[in-house]
């Protein structure tokens, strides 16, 4: 796609340059009594349509400086609106792509974690301060800049078996699959079927769990069922306006807030809750429906239960205005 568009580029340069040229060479012999060559044409056309301009060859009639000006204003349109956006841009996000790296070599007795989100990037950093080996791999490549540039060993993969054996699974202590969609963490099960290695599944709908067991997962975590297991404990925490913060790591924890009827949160939207308080809310449940990983855009209402991911003082932050 990247050399039909140069191509396309190159093609159309050549006709404006030489329909400017014709025209530079009519408006010098006609307006100025001056003869040039096609050469000189195509010389002055591409100094003044690169707006360098040197000055040895100028118009001195109204008509032929409305033409180099209408010149200088085609350079800056075809290289600003249509080379930019449509060869070089293009041509600079495939080498960032080709970039991004495919494998880590040399892992031995590691941990690897499918899937980039709050918990896994967590989950990554306490590894690493334990002194365990990891990599996080995931096959969005917004996803795996954005790991990279929290400094974490993060690789672009598309979860195929060649790619599990190219960051050393064979070799690998336990996968972790935390991806939100249900068929991404049965093909990645599914796929690591043949390895004797523990396969743990972080995912919301408990519904999937004996599935996720026949694909072959060691032990699936459910945030539902921590919601249900817990909804009394959550009452009496209002009640007492305490709130016990699960631990799930040194510094990440997991707690349900209940939003009550005066909060202030009531209207807004998921999005603006987190960025405010600096909390990933992965579960929420209104009116009696559950959903796991929702819309960012999902307006907040009273009565509604959010699983909320975090640090402990964000968590509790979250939880003093939202009762």
């Amino acid at each position: 796609m990247i050399k039909k568009r140069t191509f396309l580029v190159f093609f159309y340069f050549l006709i404006i340059l030489s329909i400017y040229s014709e025209i530079f060479i009519i408006l010098k012999y006609y307006y100025e009594n001056e003869r040039y060559t096609f050469l000189d044409g195509i010389y002055w056309v591409i100094t003044t349509i690169t707006t360098v301009g040197y000055g040895d060859v100028v118009f001195y009639t109204h008509i032929g400086k409305i033409f180099t000006i209408v010149v200088m204003l085609t350079g800056i349109l075809f290289i600003f609106g249509f080379i930019f956006p449509y060869v070089i841009m293009p041509w600079a996000e495939m080498k960032l792509k080709l970039s991004l790296p495919k494998s880590i070599e040399g892992l031995r007795n590691h941990v690897m974690v499918c899937g980039y989100n709050k918990m896994s990037s967590e989950l990554c950093n306490q590894l690493y301060n334990h002194g365990i080996f990891y990599v996080l791999m995931d096959d969005s490549e917004e996803n795996v800049r954005r790991a990279l540039e929290s400094n974490l060993k993060c690789v672009l993969s598309d979860m195929s078996l060649e790619s599990f054996k190219k960051n050393g699974v064979k070799d690998a202590v336990a996968v972790v699959i935390m991806w939100y969609d249900v068929e991404k963490v049965i093909d990645t099960l599914l796929t690591l079927s043949d390895f004797n290695i523990k396969k743990y599944v972080v995912f919301g709908d408990p519904f999937y769990v004996r599935y996720f067991h026949y694909a072959g997962a060691s032990k699936v975590f459910t945030p539902k069922g921590i919601i249900a297991a817990n909804i009394a404990n959550m009452m009496l925490e209002h009640m007492k306006r305490e709130l016990k913060v699960k631990k799930i790591l040194s510094n990440l924890g997991s707690a349900e807030i209940l939003v009550g009827k005066g909060s202030i949160i009531i209207g807004r939207r998921l999005e603006e809750v987190e960025r405010e308080f600096n909390v990933e809310i992965i579960a929420v449940c209104k009116g009696g429906e559950f959903a796991f990983n929702p819309r960012k855009d999902e307006v907040i209402w009273k009565g509604t239960i959010m699983l909320v991911v975090g640090e402990e003082k964000d968590i509790t932050s979250l939880f003093h205005v939202a009762w």
